[in-house]
């Protein structure tokens, strides 16, 4: 089974530093880890809808209307922690301002990434992914090696690709949309296609 500290290890491993037992104990390590732990597995989670992060969610609105321009908006969820709005069911305009949702929509249904807290929930490449940015950005602290972080995260980038697409394989493409300029395009063209016939 994974745990932090197993995550936090193979980020060591990778930099040739020190095993720890905890992330609280008091080495430069834990130090290191403790810190920067957290902060990494958010922007991780959050610059791509991996699938296993996804969670769907209905919202109420809350009691107090915006000031301006929306008519209602919305607490982002917070069991489990919302990260980013992915997408916003029939496709209405939104804003996320803060920690609140901004809609002229009455009730909302959104897709979101959510904040893992159990690491067993998280994919093996997600893993491996982790292990490669924490690894970089712990290089020069705990290493002192700014061309290991270099390193690192030249192969994060081709992991990352990789991840990306695996990913993108649990389940069918996504749809895709056609606004105006499309539509528009399309009528021009078949118009030609006549006109020529």
């Amino acid at each position: 089974m994974a745990s932090k500290v197993s995550m936090a290890n193979a980020a060591l491993t990778k930099i040739g530093g020190n095993a720890i037992l905890s992330l609280t104990e008091e080495t430069e390590e834990g130090r290191q880890c403790n810190s920067r732990f957290d902060d990494v597995m958010d922007a991780l989670l959050q610059a791509h809808p991996w699938n296993f992060a996804l969670k769907q969610a209905t919202l109420a609105p809350l009691a107090t209307a915006p000031d301006h321009k929306w008519a209602y908006q919305f607490l982002l969820p917070t069991n489990p922690y919302c990260l980013k709005v992915i997408e916003v069911y029939n496709d209405p305009d939104f804003k996320v301002i803060g920690r609140n949702l901004m809609c002229d929509d009455s009730v909302v249904s959104i897709t979101y990434i959510k904040r893992i807290t159990d690491v067993n929930n998280l994919s093996p490449m997600f893993r491996e992914l982790f292990a490669l940015k924490l690894g970089a950005e712990l290089a020069y602290p705990i290493a002192g090696s700014t061309a290991k972080g270099e390193s690192l995260l030249s192969e994060f980038s081709q992991v990352l690709r990789i991840a990306r697409s695996v990913d993108a394989q649990e389940g069918t493409p996504d749809n895709l949309k056609t606004g105006s300029w499309y539509n528009e395009r399309g009528q021009r063209s078949s118009r030609y296609v006549i006109a020529r016939r």
